[in-house]
């Protein structure tokens, strides 16, 4: 009886060794399982494509509202000068602009015009003695006339007694003289003021050349010939002859 027992015991050991080494192995495979879960489940994420594109559409926020306006940045420093670009074509020619108004008439009269029909001009003269006792005296126009004058239209008026007639401007108050020296339109008329040693001028010409000239006055002016009464040879030396002059446009 002993030795069934004995027999009986030994074969109930042996099934529960087994059943201990299979526990034993299972819960060391479980062990080893769950040490694995919990390996990965403490992984630490540092790069996106650590997670999966639809993980990532999934993690992805909506956009939050716009921030404050910061503040003002300093300009920036001013860039270098482009290069000279070539100059562009001609353009066409503008439309031509209304005629301006007439303006007022100049004082005397405008610069660079000629003396105005019916307008006058006065000035004087003096004059020289040369070698032979006779002297020139040239005129000038402070206005240049339109054109020239003949030896018909310039005149030497007496010193003494009325003035030419054709030395006297209705237009001009007063008798014509040397301290009032007229002329019709279209004349030069000559005035003798003073005189000394019997110096009296005698022809006015347009040019000096030649004993008198050419009779008449230019545009610009004339020459004015002196003589004194002195006798040939004899020049009356500090003669003097002076007047002064109108010419009418």
């Amino acid at each position: 009886m002993v030795s069934r027992l004995r027999e009986q015991f030994s074969t109930t050991a042996l099934i529960l060794s087994i059943i201990a080494l299979v526990a034993a192995l299972s819960g060391g495979a479980y062990a080893a399982q769950a040490s694995r879960h919990s390996k990965k489940s403490h992984v630490i994420i540092t790069k996106l494509n650590q997670i999966k594109p639809s993980v990532q559409k999934q993690l992805k926020g909506n956009v939050g509202p716009a921030g404050p306006q910061g503040p003002k940045g300093d300009n920036g420093s001013n860039g270098s000068n482009g290069a000279k670009g070539d100059a562009g074509p001609t353009g066409p020619p503008g439309p031509e602009g209304p005629e301006g108004e007439e303006g007022e008439e100049g004082s005397p009269w405008t610069a660079g015009g000629t003396l105005p029909v019916g307008s006058t001009e006065t000035g004087s003269y003096t004059f020289t003695i040369d070698s032979i006792g006779n002297g020139r005296a040239a005129i000038s126009f402070p206005i240049p006339l339109t054109g020239e004058l003949d030896s018909a239209h310039t005149i030497i008026n007496p010193s003494s007694g009325a003035a030419n007639a054709n030395c006297e401007n209705a237009a001009h108050a007063g008798a014509a003289s040397a301290s009032n020296p007229e002329a019709k339109s279209g004349f030069l008329c000559v005035f003798p003021a003073s005189t000394f040693g019997g110096a009296v001028p005698v022809n006015v010409a347009k040019s000096s050349s030649g004993s008198f000239g050419t009779a008449g006055a230019s545009n610009a002016g004339a020459v004015l010939t002196v003589f004194t009464e002195g006798e040939p040879g004899e020049p009356a030396i500090g003669s003097f002859n002076w007047g002064t002059f109108a010419v009418t446009g």
